[in-house]
């Protein structure tokens, strides 16, 4: 629990450290600071500096809280990145295999050559090769993809969705 809020954590460390040393502040310019003088202005303060060191404290932790959140969502981004880069990786070599089996195929001479059996190796190879286009318009593994390419790629793949 500590390494997953860390971020958190540092925010009430601070807090609370700013609380002690406005405390020993206050501590220190009325008498010598002591243990006694530290306990006596942290119990017994007027309402202002109850309200400014809690005011230091809920912004310190506010503080942690939105960087947690903005390293959680740097954390997902990133493996999301590397998923896409997976798939990336994984879909390319098969995809050149069909795509180069498919021509030979079509191009082989004494092969059983029916109507059907060609449509489907032209149908295979204009599949592919739709596919490869898709994953063209991908960056390159270990660059990340901007919202508007994000948006470009979505759109053309609900194109292609909707010819079928």
């Amino acid at each position: 629990m500590l390494s997953r809020y860390k971020e958190i954590w540092y925010g009430i460390l601070i807090g609370l450290s700013t609380l002690a040393l406005d405390v020993m502040m206050h501590a220190s310019m009325q008498s010598h600071l002591n243990f006694q003088s530290f306990i006596t202005e942290l119990f017994l303060v007027d309402i202002t500096q109850l309200f400014f060191r809690s005011l230091f404290v809920l912004i310190s932790i506010a503080f942690g809280v939105a960087l947690w959140r903005s390293n959680q969502h740097k954390n997902q981004v990133q493996d999301l990145q590397t998923g896409v880069e997976t798939l990336h990786r994984q879909i390319m070599n098969p995809l050149v295999l069909i795509i180069g089996y498919s021509q030979l195929l079509s191009l082989k001479e004494g092969w059983p050559v029916s109507q059907e059996n060609i449509q489907l190796v032209n149908s295979i190879r204009t599949n592919a090769e739709k596919i490869s286009e898709l994953i063209k318009q991908l960056p390159p593994p270990g660059q990340s993809l901007s919202s508007a390419q994000l948006t470009e790629l979505s759109v053309s793949v609900n194109e292609e969705k909707s010819i079928y």
